[in-house]
């Protein structure tokens, strides 16, 4: 669970960073 949550947090701010 925690590293499914770890995973879609790390896309989510891996795609907010990314220009």
């Amino acid at each position: 669970m925690l590293w499914c949550l770890c995973d879609w947090l790390l896309d989510r701010i891996g795609r907010k960073f990314e220009l």
